[in-house]
């Protein structure tokens, strides 16, 4: 299913940075989907996989046949051209459905302990509401993995509780999005009898460089 970037910019003025390089430099090719088009105006806007901003292009840019009705959530490979200043895509070609893969979700699952930053009921769909800590051997090197509303809504229909809550263990799945390179907690399942262990404290008596 395809799942667009979080972050779009609809302007046909793209914004410039570091993170776009000119792919027709080495002549490579981008992918994305048609989020939308302006067929009166014969342009439209792709959501590419490596970058947050939408890329627009002209329809006369598109090599293959096309029907203006049904060019919206196309999969496209495309090369990102520059003109006075202006990105934009060219020799853009459909490609198969799901061609684009914006997120890449890890086959490993893990374990963590879920922190719940917005406790309110009514909060939206899409809203980040806390954090998953990894356990593991070496937490100091683990960042904290954040998660959205909606699993927590996916956990009120599937666990033993109504609502999780701040110390849960829980099992999930972490999701790459690849535009931003940012992590986040997902397909949540519950891990019963988890008892913490005890926190020990001490006094540091030497250190080696």
């Amino acid at each position: 299913e395809y799942m667009g970037v979080l972050h779009k910019n609809k302007n046909m003025n793209t914004k410039k940075g570091e993170s776009r390089s000119r792919s027709q430099k080495n002549n490579l090719y981008d992918k994305g989907v048609i989020a939308y088009v302006k067929k009166k105006d014969r342009i439209g806007f792709i959501d590419c996989v490596r970058m947050i901003d939408q890329v627009p292009f002209q329809f006369s840019n598109i090599t293959d046949k096309y029907n203006p009705d049904e060019l919206v959530n196309r999969d496209v490979e495309f090369i990102i051209s520059e003109s006075n200043g202006e990105m934009f895509a060219s020799k853009i070609t459909f490609k198969p459905i799901g061609s684009s893969t914006f997120t890449v979700l890890s086959p490993q699952r893990e374990i963590g302990i879920i922190n719940i930053l917005n406790q309110n009921k009514d909060h939206q769909i899409d809203q980040i509401i806390g954090y998953v800590t990894p356990i593991n051997n070496n937490p100091l090197e683990t960042p904290k993995i954040e998660f959205y509303s909606s699993e927590v809504i996916k956990f009120s229909k599937t666990f033993s509780k109504p609502i999780p809550e701040n110390g849960d263990k829980i099992e999930y799945s972490k999701l790459t999005i690849i535009a931003t390179n940012t992590f986040y907690a997902t397909e949540f399942s519950e891990v019963q009898n988890y008892i913490p262990l005890p926190k020990e404290k001490g006094v540091v008596v030497d250190w080696n460089n």
